[in-house]
């Protein structure tokens, strides 16, 4: 009876429990033991919807402002709640993707400034091979 080395059998225990790798279009460095990508959140580049449609006009009046506002930037925060990632392995730490969009207004004449905010603004795509994260938007800041 012929004895098999035992580094081979560890070797072959090894490559059958190696994680396999998943097809995405961004950069993520494997996956956690609950196959979700670890991720920071700047290792991915999300997309913007390069031709938006649902468009929504957003008008701010302040009233009794106590001076001058000088520089003034709004965004608009997207989430993707479908799609989840491993921030911190260590810590267990799982995040879901978002981003902020910058509004373009016109001006700021007499206490009013107005810009458009798309409900599409992000581009829905596979970012970490779990399938489409679908984008909401969530807030205006």
């Amino acid at each position: 009876m012929r004895s098999i080395p035992l580094y081979s059998l560890l070797l072959v225990g090894l490559v059958a429990c190696q994680h396999q790798e998943k097809p995405m279009n961004n950069q993520v460095t494997g996956y956690d033991h609950n196959g979700l990508p670890n991720a920071t959140r700047d290792s991915v580049q999300f997309r913007t919807n390069p031709n938006p449609k649902q468009a929504y006009k957003v008008k701010v009046t302040v009233h009794d402002a106590p001076g001058d506002w000088g520089v003034i930037n709004f965004f608009a925060h997207y989430q993707a709640d479908n799609c989840e990632y491993t921030a911190n392995r260590f810590a267990w730490v799982t995040g879901h993707p978002e981003r902020d969009l910058e509004i373009q207004y016109d001006g700021f004449n007499n206490n009013q400034m107005q810009g458009i905010v798309y409900l599409d603004g992000m581009l829905d795509e596979d970012y970490y091979g779990q399938g489409e994260c679908d984008w909401k938007l969530t807030s205006i800041t």
